[in-house]
């Protein structure tokens, strides 16, 4: 421009602006306001392209839950299995030369349990899978107390890749059967086991036998050979209805 300095002339002054330089943008994509199962891994949350530095971080910390990285341009998010479950905001502030970005730039990701669950060993005689085969679903309450919004699928190796939902005509000793227990609301899964111990149908031992030493005396006894045996129930039927192995002051004409 031209400035008139009153009769002395006028000088032509050159004018500048400092330019205004915009904060740049801050958007996150991906797996925005998601749910993940404690001890899995959430989706990509990505910031925006051309940015010269990102700087990512989560809150509450310390809480079992961390992300893949702090300074890169796409982050995933871990859970521990024993994360604590809730609300967790994950933050980004992008750099642009020498401007940092101002706005909001966040997303929330929940963290929910999977369902509790335990393993359990059941007995069961070999006699009683003469009559039918047995339904897993009927131990589905010994693996998961709590059967509401809850389903159960069963397989027969550790693997679980090959479904099996009965039995029967198993050989005595311990077979395993292995669970996937899945909250339907939210799609968390846990593993258990059931191990069903088939037991061997007693056998009626041989008996050393004392006869009363009269028709008078209740003297008596009977004693199982081999007997006690941890695990055995004995039921004597005479008139104090004993449980011991060896059942004593018997007589039959006294009876």
């Amino acid at each position: 421009s031209c400035i008139n300095l009153g009769g002395c002339g006028s000088k032509e002054v050159q004018l500048s602006a400092t330019a205004v330089i915009a904060p740049p943008e801050c958007t996150i994509v991906g797996a925005i306001d998601t749910a993940i199962c404690a001890g899995s891994v959430s989706g990509i949350y990505t910031g925006p392209d051309g940015m010269d530095a990102y700087e990512w971080s989560i809150s509450p910390e310390g809480q079992g839950v961390s992300l893949s990285s702090t300074t890169g341009q796409s982050v995933t998010v871990s859970s521990t299995a024993d994360a604590i479950p809730g609300a967790y905001t994950i933050t980004l502030v992008t750099t642009k030369g020498s401007q940092t970005s101002v706005e909001d730039c966040s997303a929330n990701l929940y963290i929910v349990y999977p369902p509790a669950v335990q393993d359990a060993t059941v007995p069961l005689c070999y006699s009683e899978q003469a009559e039918a085969y047995i339904q897993l679903s009927t131990y589905d309450e010994k693996v998961r107390t709590d059967l509401s919004d809850i389903s159960i699928e069963w397989f027969t190796s550790p693997e679980r890749t090959t479904l099996i939902d009965q039995f029967g005509y198993l050989t005595v000793g311990d077979h395993t059967f292995y669970a996937i227990v899945t909250r339907n609301s939210t799609g968390c899964t846990a593993p258990a086991a059931l191990t069903v111990s088939i037991l061997a149908n007693p056998v009626c031992p041989e008996a050393t036998i004392t006869k009363p030493s009269n028709w008078f005396t209740a003297d008596g006894s009977i004693a199982l050979i081999g007997h006690p045996i941890e695990g055995y129930i004995y039921t004597w039927d005479d008139p104090s209805g004993q449980t011991t192995a060896t059942a004593t002051g018997l007589n039959p004409f006294l009876d």
